[in-house]
């Protein structure tokens, strides 16, 4: 239920910025951003400051990829606090919690590899970086939601890039090398910064690679099911398919196997 809420609130005020213009929507973005973060929770309410976001980029004539960006920015927002409000003690009761409910449900890492409290303690550090790219994913569905509503409301946006033909921009290959720097040699804060920087990159790049296996069957012109079999595939083997996607997103950034026109910040998409 909390994602669906999180897509219609960051769609409504997405699209009343573009019917009515986003000064208008800024006090009703205020509005529901309180009242979802008391019911609902403070993921919930960040979701209508993104659509104000959003909102602004297509007012202000953007492309997609600036648009998403830009609602990405409060959930970034959010992220950073999360990061600096950690502290051991709510560290462990995070992770206690999270251990009693994987327990609950019957689940049990192999015995020669590494402990349940290990696990969910590498969860608990990755909770910021694992939020905003929940986040960033709500927001792209919501985008698509919206571009589907928007003509029956008289509002049109920017159509948004098939995923076999996106990849993200080529200067956030040293936000990847950043993160790596922080996380091995940086103290405290940073270090945790940098780990969470780095498994938002790892998504990133791993999405990128799935783009570019969504496009070589497109190419191949594989069947649907078999091309769901592969993703089905790669589903029930998520930890390996993460770091295969990963390493061929990053390879794609050299090599540009699509062929595509370099993605740059200051080039749209």
């Amino acid at each position: 239920m909390l994602p669906i809420a999180s897509i219609l609130l960051l769609a409504s005020v997405l699209l009343l910025a573009r019917r009515c213009g986003s000064r208008w929507a800024i006090p009703v973005a205020g509005v529901f951003g309180v009242g979802a973060g008391f019911w609902l929770g403070v993921q919930a309410g960040v979701a209508p400051w993104m659509g104000l976001m959003a909102g602004v980029q297509v007012e202000r004539g953007r492309s997609y990829g600036r648009i998403v960006a830009a609602a990405a920015a409060p959930a970034a927002v959010l992220a950073g606090w999360l990061l600096l409000a950690q502290d051991d003690s709510l560290r462990n009761a995070m992770a206690e919690a999270l251990e009693a409910q994987v327990r609950a449900l019957g689940l049990q890492p192999p015995e020669d590899g590494v402990s349940l409290r290990q696990m969910v303690d590498v969860l608990v550090r990755l909770w910021p970086g694992l939020v905003f790219v929940w986040l960033l994913l709500l927001g792209v569905v919501a985008y698509r939601v919206s571009v589907w509503i928007g003509p029956q409301l008289g509002v049109s946006l920017p159509p948004p890039l098939p995923l076999h033909l996106w990849r993200p921009w080529d200067e956030l290959i040293w936000l990847a090398i950043l993160a790596l720097v922080m996380w091995r040699w940086a103290p405290g804060r940073l270090q945790e910064l940098g780990l969470n920087m780095g498994a938002v990159m790892a998504a990133l790049y791993a999405v990128h690679g799935l783009a570019l296996l969504r496009y070589a069957l497109r190419r191949l012109r594989v069947v649907r099911l078999l091309e769901w079999l592969v993703y089905a595939l790669l589903f029930f083997s998520s930890g390996l398919s993460l770091v295969l996607l990963s390493g061929l997103g990053l390879l794609d950034t050299w090599f540009d196997w699509r062929g595509l026109r370099p993605a740059a910040a200051d080039e749209g998409d």
